[in-house]
């Protein structure tokens, strides 16, 4: 998203930063699913090793249990406005 050149004085300058938050905040979400994914898999039997696998999880979560970029993500997704130039 940042490699896009948008330049300030454009209308939809403001929807272009907030398009690269919420890219943001999709990247660090999936990446802390594929850590859990990468330690379930070296174990023979994932299902004997929840703690491991789920502590990159948990360590997402904020104080409600909800992994912290999702809910940024949810707040910050419906802001996002487009306008034609």
């Amino acid at each position: 998203m940042k490699s896009v050149k948008m330049p300030f004085w454009s209308v939809n300058y403001g929807a272009w930063e907030s398009m690269c938050q919420l890219y943001e905040y999709l990247w660090n979400r999936i990446d802390v699913i594929d850590r859990a994914w990468k330690v379930s898999l070296s174990y023979e039997k994932p299902s004997e090793h929840r703690d491991e696998i789920c502590a990159p999880l948990e360590a997402a979560q904020d104080s409600s249990g909800q992994n912290k970029d999702y809910v940024k993500f949810k707040a910050l997704l419906p802001t996002v406005r487009l306008v034609k130039p």
